[in-house]
């Protein structure tokens, strides 16, 4: 765990691999970014890159990195959706059974 990395993923980034079981991220010495599969390949040149050096950047800089303001849809409105999207999971996988 010492010599451990974060690999910090946008909402966007989220999207693409949030209805998997697992998800396996690789890295390459001397590179940029980490390899993220998305599932439908295991070769590396198919990785969705993420930039390693999120960890050093403040949440604004990192929500903005992808242009999280496509379409008009501002940062706290996709926040919103995924805390709804998330908390329905959360309700959906318990039965209800569950005190917030």
């Amino acid at each position: 765990m010492q010599n451990s990395q974060l690999a910090i993923l946008t909402y966007n980034e989220y999207l693409k691999i949030n209805n998997k079981n697992s998800i396996t991220i690789n890295l390459e010495k001397r590179k940029k970014n980490f390899g993220l599969f998305l599932g439908y390949s295991k070769a590396r040149k198919d990785t969705y890159p993420i930039p390693r050096n999120r960890i050093e950047k403040s949440f604004k800089d990192i929500l903005n990195e992808n242009n999280t303001k496509k379409n008009n849809i501002d940062i706290s409105t996709q926040v919103q959706a995924l805390i709804r999207t998330e908390l329905l999971k959360f309700l959906r996988k318990n039965d209800g059974n569950h005190l917030i």
